[in-house]
């Protein structure tokens, strides 16, 4: 994966939806990279990272990117769905009927 500059990260971070706080999530990023301490220690330092050995490198991009996904996706979901999907408990009959009943009309 390129290098890619804190700041520059933030800025195409900013324009993605449902980002609400893009320095965060870029540190996160950087952080997952490049190890906690040596992420630290860089921004402590004001220095940048360029060139430094990413300890896990696009591994851990995939993964952040998959993960927001599936938060976007739960996050559209009505709130009684998902306290039925945390307490494992399936949906009622005529729910289920419903749902069949649009799949077959669209």
């Amino acid at each position: 994966m390129a290098y890619m500059g804190f700041n520059a990260l933030k800025s195409k971070l900013a324009g993605r939806p449902g980002v609400t706080n893009p320095g965060a999530l870029a540190a996160t990023i950087g952080r997952a990279k490049y190890g906690t301490q040596q992420f630290n220690s860089a921004a402590a330092k004001g220095k940048s990272l360029k060139g430094a050995h990413a300890q896990h490198g696009q591994k851990v991009a995939h993964e952040l990117a998959r993960r927001h996904k599936a938060k976007r996706r739960r996050a559209h979901k009505p709130p009684a769905e998902l306290a039925r999907e945390r307490a494992g408990t399936p949906k009622p009959p005529w729910e289920m009927a419903l749902e069949k009943a649009q799949h077959r009309n669209e």
